[in-house]
Formats: C-alpha cells, sequence, structure tokens
C-alpha cells in the first residue's frame, strides 16, 4: 500500500519529468532560433539564468 509521502514523491518525480522534458525541449529551440538569428532578444540566456536561480532556491 502506498502512503500519502509516497503518493506526494511519485507525483513529484512525474510532474519533475514532464516538466523537464518540456523546458529542455524549449531550451533547445530557443539556442537553436537565437544562434540562427530568428530572435535577438536573449531568450536561451535569461531562460537559463532563471533555471539557475530557481534551482538555488
Amino acid at each position: 500500500m502506498f502512503d500519502m509521502l509516497s503518493f506526494d514523491l511519485m507525483e513529484d518525480l512525474i510532474w519533475m519529468e514532464v516538466l523537464g522534458r518540456f523546458i529542455r525541449s524549449w531550451l533547445e529551440r530557443a539556442e537553436v532560433e537565437e544562434r540562427e538569428g530568428m530572435v535577438s532578444e536573449g531568450r536561451y540566456a535569461q531562460a537559463l539564468s532563471l533555471l539557475h536561480i530557481s534551482s538555488s532556491y
């Protein structure tokens, strides 16, 4: 049987996996667009800095 702690941990792991895939694909697309000159606003660098800040909490 699963207790609530196990359920919460499984839920968190699933969310991290799904969100991680989304963030990874978005970052890859932003990097390509920036490198190809499609955008010049620095989205890739800004996203990386925000991820670094949020992971330090």
